[in-house]
């Protein structure tokens, strides 16, 4: 079923072992990981019983995820054996590595360590175009989410029959000043409460598995908002 709806386009996620941004190899691709000595430490624990495990281990290139407020579920991907950290915490950050907190993290239960998916738009550089669907993409076509979530609430879902996590768009202008390049992009007639409310760019997300890479993908009919068509996808 297609619904349109006049205030919120969508976009799609297809997640597992795809690719996120630039072509490159899935940091998910060898999930599950082989199980840590804290599995048989949570197997052995009595009822009504719990374990401190302490911090888990940070990706060896991004570090670890940060605490996010407003985003109260982190959504469990039972075959990779894991759950996704998705959604901004402060208002239109940008964290010491120059990168906007549009991120998607992974955290690895087996392994007890967080695997990051998606460092976040990188605010001094990033350059994208606005694709035939609408879309925010690289000039390779790789779409790019930018600030999608001004926070993760309870509208991310992970299907387990399809193997992909799904990402609601909540949208908002507090990337304006981090990022005032993205407005190039915009449509004439379009203000920036206009990429708030009617955002291009902006739609249903799925992240998939697809050959051992991780990536966005968008899936749409058509609706005219403005002088853009914009996909949007239920």
């Amino acid at each position: 079923m297609v619904i349109s709806i006049k205030a919120l386009p969508v976009i799609v996620i297809l997640l597992a072992a795809a690719r996120l941004g630039p072509r490159a190899q899935s940091p998910l691709a060898a999930l599950p990981s082989d199980g840590g000595p804290h599995i048989a430490r949570i197997k052995a624990l009595d009822d009504n019983s719990w374990l401190e495990l302490g911090p888990p281990a940070p990706d060896p290139k991004w570090g670890r995820a940060r605490g996010r407020s407003w985003t109260s579920e982190m959504p469990l991907a039972p075959e990779l054996r894991g759950a996704f950290l998705r959604g901004e915490g402060q208002h239109g950050y940008t964290k010491p590595d120059g990168h906007y907190m549009d991120d998607l993290w992974f955290y690895d239960i087996n392994a007890h360590r967080w695997i990051c998916c998606y460092p976040g738009a990188p605010t001094k550089t990033v350059r994208l175009q606005i694709n035939t669907d609408g879309f925010e993409a690289t000039q390779d076509g790789d779409l790019v989410p930018v600030a999608q979530q001004v926070h993760g609430y309870e509208i991310n879902t992970y299907d387990a029959d399809g193997k992909r996590l799904m990402m609601m768009p909540n949208t908002h202008p507090y990337w304006e000043k981090p990022i005032p390049q993205r407005k190039e992009m915009a449509p004439d007639g379009f203000n920036k409460w206009d990429l708030c409310e009617r955002p291009f760019g902006t739609r249903v997300l799925w992240l998939k598995a697809r050959g051992g890479r991780t990536e966005w993908l968008g899936i749409s009919s058509q609706v005219t908002s403005g002088s853009l068509k914009t996909p949007t996808h239920f």
